[in-house]
């Protein structure tokens, strides 16, 4: 075991973010693939693969409480949280409509195919999330946004952050 200043365990930091960026390039391939075959080929695949990326942002969330956050990534983090634990405690909400309609990814956390090729977070009903903060975090930095981009962004936060624990 190889330990830190702290007394922590840095490999099991480092298998943290093997598993978060493991989990995102397996995301980008399954958005990929939809794109490129214009269809959704394997829906369970779709499903583990956001719900596995959502898990290991959430663990390394976790890990990165006891780091001083700054002002500017607090609301990120906040609307990761939130879509998490709606992630988390909705699986009984999971929808599937059809391609041509552009509903595709489960869950209530459901995405949206633009004309442009894009995953897009959907909107949410109020009643999903646990905190009003985490409500209007996820309204201000993932609801309409690009699926791919977010995730891309919250995983190089979370890399920063991981360099001062």
């Amino acid at each position: 075991m190889v330990l830190n200043q702290e007394g922590e365990n840095m490999e099991s930091k480092e298998e943290l973010l093997f598993s978060l960026n493991k989990s995102v390039e397996n995301l980008i391939f399954e958005i990929s693939k939809v794109i490129k075959n214009n269809m959704i080929d394997d829906e369970k695949s779709v499903y583990y693969a956001v719900g596995t990326s959502l898990h290991w942002i959430g663990t390394c969330l976790d890990r990165i409480n006891q780091v001083d956050i700054m002002e500017e990534h607090k609301g990120i983090i906040s609307a990761f949280k939130g879509a998490i634990n709606a992630q988390k405690h909705n699986k009984d909400l999971i929808r599937f409509d059809s391609f041509m309609n552009c509903s595709i990814l489960p869950f209530t956390l459901e995405a949206v195919l633009s004309d442009r090729g894009l995953f897009f977070w959907s909107k949410l009903n109020s009643n999903i999330f646990k905190w009003k903060n985490q409500e209007q975090n996820y309204k201000d930095y993932l609801e309409y946004n690009d699926v791919k981009s977010t995730i891309l962004q919250i995983q190089d936060i979370i890399v920063d952050y991981f360099k001062e624990i």
